[in-house]
């Protein structure tokens, strides 16, 4: 599954529309998920196979364990044998001895074929895995360093509007500190005639 991301705004209108790069952004976060899920399914469907290899080895080892029971158990069993019977004996548990061998080789050859070899990756696939690793990382920072360039956006436009909106306070207060100083003057005036 190969995973697919979003080009980051190219225009200035494209950048500053707030709305376009969160609903990118969102589309990006499924798409993740929907990978993550493809791993996790793909990483328990491989630990179950490995699993049911297990156990079908566990099943092979069984059956030659009873077939090695039933070989011992079909050995002839001879009571206390006569010195005449020592040649006898011996060629029997001679015999014995080469069965369980023969059979303690056929176990060890299973036990080997079972055995999981190591992967081993060539230097093409290792810095192949380890460039994806870093780009995916590089684009994971690339989309915080645009939610913080529209942070920043935001917090530039709230700082020009609340710097208008003082300005013109300012102006007000002076045009009424005007006004004020206009009627204070008229005020004065008027007290002189009535002191004369």
């Amino acid at each position: 599954m190969q995973r697919e991301r979003y080009n980051p705004p190219s225009t200035s209108d494209q950048f500053y529309c707030y709305g376009c790069n969160r609903q990118k952004r969102k589309c990006q976060e499924l798409m993740d998920q929907q990978y993550l899920m493809y791993v996790d399914a793909t990483s328990t469907r491989h630990e179950l196979e490995k699993r049911i290899s297990q156990l079908e080895l566990l099943v092979q080892l069984e059956t030659l364990e009873t077939e090695k029971a039933m070989m011992l158990a079909d050995r002839p069993r001879t009571k206390a044998p006569k010195t005449s019977e020592k040649d006898e004996e011996k060629e029997s548990l001679k015999k014995q001895v080469e069965d369980l061998t023969k059979m303690n080789e056929k176990l060890a050859e299973e036990l080997r074929k079972t055995t999981v070899p190591v992967k081993k990756f060539t230097f093409d696939e290792w810095k192949s895995g380890v460039d994806e690793m870093w780009k995916d990382r590089i684009e994971e920072l690339s989309w915080q360093l645009v939610d913080k360039e529209e942070e920043l956006n935001k917090y530039k436009e709230a700082f020009e509007k609340q710097k208008r909106i003082t300005e013109r306070a300012r102006r007000k207060n002076a045009e009424i500190q005007e006004t004020v100083n206009a009627l204070t003057r008229e005020l004065s005036e008027l007290k002189r005639p009535e002191q004369q």
